[in-house]
């Protein structure tokens, strides 16, 4: 589904993903802005020590790849409150 902000080529984007045991259980922030998402899932997915995929469609199909470029990224092992955010961006 298309959904959100327009996201234009050539310029820059921070996004930030946030993942919590209960409701929301998934937040997106675009340039440190939640956004209006449509939470799909009931509960955080668990996948053990699987791998998951970063700029990829979960269809995983060879086309489903992001058409361009990702220059950094951070992944930690808790929520982030709203003063650590905002030092993000």
């Amino acid at each position: 589904r298309s959904i959100g902000p327009t996201i234009n080529s050539n310029q820059w984007y921070g996004f930030m993903s946030l993942y919590n045991n209960s409701t929301p259980y998934h937040s997106l922030y675009l340039n440190n802005v939640v956004q209006n998402i449509v939470n799909d899932f009931t509960a955080l997915p668990t996948w053990g020590n699987a791998n998951f995929d970063i700029g990829r469609n979960a269809s995983g199909a060879a086309t489903s790849y992001l058409d361009g470029n990702i220059a950094e990224i951070i992944i930690f092992n808790g929520l982030l409150n709203v003063v650590e955010r905002n030092i993000l961006f």
